[in-house]
């Protein structure tokens, strides 16, 4: 990992040994996704990695809330699943954490205190989580409401489908997602 230059540059000296392979840039702000591009050994110039306005979609969110349960905050997830124009080398290293063979379980998390988010994104398949989880709070005597995504409904793309925790979102041009919470019972956390 190599820290960004105020100026938006930054220098990686490759391993020992190193032959040439793929640089994976991953992006969180103000761009999330990851781009690739292939190096040799010896780079004989600096490598430009961008991210074009033209090539970026938006993702907005409105969130509904259960009934007589107040919004105080939520954290949205965003998960690339696979992104356009990613090599397939590539993509099975961008939730890796450090050099380990360890998957990450979110890859970006906002923290919302507003029924809305707006993300911008590489086009590709993301996976979309809402929550707000108090976990071990059954014994306590009142315990906060833990809430999470139900359903999801697409504005102006493909629907959303199903995914083991949230739901994935086909993201190739700008859409609107709106998430209806439910509450998730504390025996359930």
């Amino acid at each position: 990992m190599a820290r960004v230059t105020p100026s938006g540059a930054y220098a990686i000296a490759p391993p020992s040994g190193y032959a040439g392979g793929l640089l994976l840039a991953k992006l969180y702000r103000p761009v999330v996704g990851a781009k690739a591009v292939s190096v040799g050994a010896r780079p004989e110039r600096p490598i430009d990695i961008t991210a074009p306005a033209a090539a970026v979609v938006a993702l907005e969110g409105r969130i509904t809330m259960p009934d007589k349960v107040p919004l105080e905050w939520l954290d949205v997830h965003l998960t690339p699943r696979s992104l356009d124009g990613l090599p397939p080398a590539a993509a099975g290293a961008l939730l890796a954490v450090g050099t380990e063979p360890v998957r990450r379980g979110t890859y970006v998390t906002t923290r919302v205190t507003q029924p809305s988010f707006v993300f911008a994104v590489l086009p590709g398949v993301y996976r979309l989580e809402v929550e707000r989880l108090f976990h071990d709070s059954v014994a306590t005597a009142s315990p906060p409401v833990s809430v999470q995504l139900g359903s999801a409904t697409v504005t102006g793309g493909p629907p959303a489908e199903p995914a083991p925790i949230g739901v994935w979102l086909t993201l190739r041009q700008g859409v609107s997602v709106t998430v209806q919470m439910v509450v998730v019972p504390p025996e359930k956390l």
